[in-house]
């Protein structure tokens, strides 16, 4: 991972403001190629059992993976398995090219495959037809495509139902652990007491041939006609609520060929297809975002996708697995999205998402990033802030301070290379900017223009980082020597400096590698964990109550931030890796760890 995208993923993350739910980034995604996995390409279905583990219906067999290894089970006479299912025991249910069984853990816990053909009248299932499974939480039901193929295995005994309803033409599915299938011609039906019955109220869906249904919980279900469209069936105690579900993704997805659908955990729907990914719709049927080949999967044909107990969608694809943590507190924005160069800071202004690059400032609109104009320079930080009566965003570059508005930029005459700029709480709509080669200026905007103050407020020096404290001190770094700090007292009577100091720290203190600000004091990040201020002594002392293992000691930290929810997030390295931590506060003034929720940052590049 580049570090352009750990910036911009600490920066969004870090911002006063939520981002508005339409901005969202790509989610992080892991490819697993058969050459991983050590089986075919092609990949038609997948569940997880209740242990956590992953099994998906591979050509050439049944792929276990259990987050660290895979394993193969193939069928005994050698099918490809097209359909999987699980009960609450933890049994994985197969159906394959003219073969169905189980997956039985033994009393070692390994996975032992059992056939089930022996027990049937194998005159139902001439190969090569599939067999279609549907796991229930007391077994599972097996259904070919020709009349009279309709299986029940109840864990101890296969039950055959000579039924005409598994003929092809008919989409069987499960709803409420109730085997359901639609006939065209007839309208719904339910099993009920040994037989399949009409669903008063189905009428309307005779003249459809659903391509695929989904359950939307205890009483709603999605379905998929290829030339009607979709219809949102609610099952009411008088019948069916039958409605078209209009969406924005109906209308192209002649061009896109619909393959299939998975209900999320969020009320969004996953609807993958043959030719263009994977597209999120919401509830209203509006789509919120796309994933194809182009922000990271390997193959655009989604075969089938199952969201795990951890949030994770996992897509069976024609062309290997693809893994996208959709649920997870972080994704990501790259040159897929439109930005371009390396990322150094981002920001939240009036429900917009901005971000500076080596290459300019871009700003997100719809679902990509577009170039601000007349930034197309080196731009290092973003700032928004309210002065002179209104909201207004400034980018410190390489060419000096400049103005946002409307994707149009203006430069702020007067001085020259900022670098940093830092919104002032002492003097509100005030900001300090740092500059390359005048140090640090005050700066505001009067109602008709931006201007500086007098003298009284330039600190000429070169400096590297600067924070303001809740008791009103600016604190600067000294850019050639991070061991040195200066200390200036902000006058809350007028605009001015009423007390200078200059700190050297002690050979003690490990280099320090910047200075942040942290629950309203000033906080070094050193090569030997966090140091803070102590006012009673008046000098930095190693910060313990973080509660990570060695943070103070062992390893070096790098860069320090502070949301708007008190939690601290910390990038941390050891040697030659580097890797994201975030501290929660108790309420009892110490921190809980979380790596786990930034697992996706670690081993930056």
């Amino acid at each position: 991972m580049r570090l352009s995208l750990l910036s911009i993923v600490l920066c969004t993350a870090l911002g006063v403001k939520l981002l508005p739910a339409q901005t969202s980034g790509i989610p992080f995604i892991q490819n697993y190629k058969p050459r991983v996995y050590k089986a075919s390409s092609a990949n038609y279905d997948v569940i997880q059992d209740g242990n956590g583990l992953m099994y998906f219906a591979n050509f050439r067999g049944v792929l276990e993976y259990d987050g660290v290894s895979w394993k193969l089970y193939p069928l005994e006479n050698g099918a490809a398995v097209r359909s999987l299912g699980t009960d609450s025991l933890g049994n994985v249910y197969v159906g394959g090219i003219g073969e169905m069984g189980y997956l039985r853990p033994d009393s070692s816990g390994k996975m032992i495959y059992h056939s089930l053909l022996a027990d049937i009248d194998t005159t139902f299932f001439r190969l090569p037809e599939n067999v279609k499974v549907f796991g229930t939480t007391k077994g599972a039901w097996f259904r070919g495509y020709e009349a009279g193929q309709l299986y029940y295995w109840d864990r101890d005994s296969l039950i055959h139902f000579p039924v005409t309803q598994t003929s092809a033409e008919n989409n069987m599915f499960l709803h409420n652990q109730q085997l359901w299938v639609h006939l065209p011609g007839t309208g719904l039906q339910r099993w009920e007491e040994g037989r399949f019955r009409t669903v008063q109220g189905c009428e309307a869906l005779a003249g459809y041939l659903f391509q695929e249904f989904i359950s939307l919980g205890p009483d709603r279900i999605l379905g998929f006609d290829r030339g009607k469209g979709f219809v949102l069936i609610t099952v009411t105690d008088n019948g069916l609520d039958i409605r078209k579900w209009g969406n924005e993704l109906e209308s192209e997805l002649q061009t896109h060929v619909f393959s299939t659908m998975v209900p999320l955990k969020d009320g969004t729907i996953a609807i993958g297809t043959v030719l263009s990914g994977l597209f999120f719709l919401s509830d209203e049927g509006k789509i919120l975002q796309q994933l194809t080949d182009d922000v990271g999967l390997q193959d655009n044909f989604i075969l089938s996708g199952f969201q795990d107990q951890q949030g994770i969608l996992w897509l069976a694809l024609s062309k290997g697995i693809s893994r996208a943590d959709i649920s997870a507190p972080l994704s990501q924005w790259n040159e897929s999205s439109g930005l371009t160069g390396v990322v150094f800071s981002a920001i939240h202004h009036e429900e917009r998402l901005y971000a500076s690059t080596t290459l300019g400032v871009y700003g997100f609109q719809k679902d990509r990033f577009e170039p601000v104009e007349g930034l197309g320079m080196e731009s290092w930080k973003l700032i928004s802030l309210e002065s002179g009566g209104e909201e207004r965003l400034l980018a410190a570059t390489a060419r000096g301070l400049y103005e946002i508005e409307d994707w149009i930029s203006s430069p702020i005459p007067g001085g020259t290379g900022f670098f940093s700029a830092l919104p002032s709480a002492t003097y509100p709509g005030y900001i300090f900017s740092l500059s390359t080669l005048d140090g640090v200026e005050l700066l505001h905007h009067n109602g008709r223009e931006w201007e500086f103050q007098d003298q009284r407020m330039r600190l000429a020096g070169r400096y590297g980082s600067m924070v303001e404290t809740e008791v009103g001190e600016l604190w600067l770094q000294d850019l050639l020597n991070p061991l040195v700090l200066h200390r200036h007292q902000l006058s809350t009577d007028s605009i001015g400096i009423v007390e200078s100091q200059i700190i050297r720290l002690p050979d003690t203190i490990p280099m320090p590698q910047g200075m942040y600000r942290w629950q309203g004091e000033v906080a070094l990040a050193t090569e030997k964990g966090i140091w803070v201020l102590n006012r009673q002594s008046g000098s930095f002392v190693p910060e313990n109550s973080i509660g990570i293992s060695g943070m103070d000691r062992e390893t070096g930290v790098l860069r320090l931030s502070e949301d708007s929810e008190g939690r601290l997030w910390i990038e941390r390295y050891l040697d030659n890796k580097r890797w994201l931590e975030l501290a929660i506060p108790n309420g009892e003034g110490t921190f809980l760890r979380d790596s786990v929720a930034l697992r996706e940052l670690s081993d930056i590049e």
